[in-house]
């Protein structure tokens, strides 16, 4: 039997969402997995205990705020790891730092955090670079999201979207994305005191739980991630992150990206929605708000629909699959 530590960044949900998508296929397979990541955060996020799935508490603390104070101390994340040599593979979502342990490892992700962001720790971002050229790592990433940068330093294995196709009921709601990203949520904030939303066409308007308040009028909800408002969305507007571009997609939700200018990996993902035809970059709020109304009022949502059930799903189970080939053959 196989023993995989399996490493998860802990900025966000959506690096933990598509791992455990991913692990519940490695699971079946009769694999003995470590899952590395921030213990209540997980319980958060998934609300059943998942058998032979042996969490051990352990934050990275990687996130864009720790990255840019640049202190170097803060982001030798490694150093605190236990002795990582009775695995058969090191799975790592998306932290390439793992790689100075020199054992077999395999990377999962579609942007590098050294890439994405301006101003770092020149030393820390050296480091990064010269990790990719002496290991050349294998890395499985989303075939519609890969950033120009994946070059030949990193071997590609390609997959579709990592979730099942689920389709959608559409209710006419429109959802309000800030993410985790601080100058979205206070700029949605401000527009939300204002009043610009209480207009739109829509029957509802939820709203993520960064931005929501239930000083709002009764036209905002509290978005609860679940099947059901999933279901009612006729299109997403905000940060076009990995998570919530796979979730929606997978229920025929558009998605109208609007991101902080500076963050590559969110420019990187609304271009590749915009290339193919999952969803559109406006540029500005004022192109936005343009934007939603025509799409609230014609027929191009059903085209969407279409696209959508042509796309390549089921990405987590291949990458599963192209994990375990992985301890096999390499």
């Amino acid at each position: 039997m196989n023993n995989i530590a399996y490493i998860v960044c802990g900025n966000g949900f959506g690096h933990l969402n598509r791992s455990i998508r991913i692990v519940k296929y490695l699971l079946k397979k009769n694999i003995n997995i470590d899952f590395f990541y921030p213990k209540k955060k997980f319980f958060r996020f998934i609300k059943k205990k998942q058998k032979k799935l042996n969490i051990i508490d352990f934050d990275t603390k990687i996130t864009p705020e720790i990255l840019k104070e640049k202190k170097i101390n803060n982001l030798q994340w490694v150093k605190r790891l236990p002795n990582m040599k009775k695995y058969d593979l090191i799975v790592s979502d998306n932290l390439i730092d793992i790689l100075e342990l020199n054992l077999k490892t395999i990377l999962i992700g579609n942007f590098l955090w050294f890439k994405s962001l301006p101003n770092l720790n020149n030393s820390w971002l050296n480091y990064q670079k010269s990790l990719l050229r002496k290991f050349k790592p294998h890395i499985i990433c989303c075939k519609y999201f890969v950033p120009n940068y994946f070059s030949s330093n990193l071997k590609k294995i390609k997959v579709g979207l990592f979730t099942k196709f689920k389709n959608n009921n559409n209710d006419n709601s429109l959802l309000i994305y800030s993410g985790s990203n601080f100058f979205l949520q206070n700029f949605f904030k401000k527009l939300l005191k204002k009043g610009i939303f209480n207009k739109f066409p829509f029957k509802k308007i939820y709203l993520d739980e960064k931005i929501y308040s239930k000083k709002y009028s009764k036209k905002f909800y509290l978005f609860k991630y679940t099947k059901e408002h999933f279901s009612q969305l006729s299109m997403c507007f905000g940060r076009p992150s990995m998570g919530i571009i796979h979730d929606c997609l997978s229920h025929t939700v558009p998605i109208i990206s609007f991101y902080d200018k500076k963050d590559k990996e969110m420019s990187d993902n609304a271009k590749n929605l915009l290339k193919f035809n999952l969803g559109y970059d406006p540029k500005t709020f004022n192109n936005a708000l343009k934007f939603m109304k025509i799409l609230s009022k014609n027929n191009k949502l059903d085209k969407f629909s279409k696209i959508c059930k042509k796309l390549e799903w089921n990405g987590d189970k291949h990458a599963a699959n192209k994990i375990i080939n992985y301890i096999n053959n390499f």
